[in-house]
């Protein structure tokens, strides 16, 4: 699983550790639709967890799949809104 750093607005960046510190927090993970593996993610499988910053680049973690992916809806978009804002 691949984080980058990112921009939220035209003058908000988020570092890529930020992300993932947000990410692992509140237990989510988003797979881009485009992912040429995304159909065969399922539960129980093992993943690594890639930060690729400004500063550097570095397998952060490790993790158990918990879930199989589901579709983001607009309900899910607006909590990621809400529990991942820049500090």
């Amino acid at each position: 699983m691949v984080v980058k750093d990112y921009r939220a607005g035209p003058r908000q960046a988020i570092p890529a550790n930020q992300a993932l510190a947000d990410r692992v927090r509140h237990v989510f993970w988003l797979i881009s639709a485009k992912s040429p593996y995304r159909k065969r993610v399922t539960s129980g499988d093992s993943c690594l967890f890639y930060v690729s910053s400004k500063l550097g680049k570095v397998i952060a973690s490790n993790c158990v799949i918990s879930s199989p992916p589901n579709p983001i809806t607009h309900n899910i978009k607006a909590s990621l809104r809400a529990i991942c804002q820049p500090f």
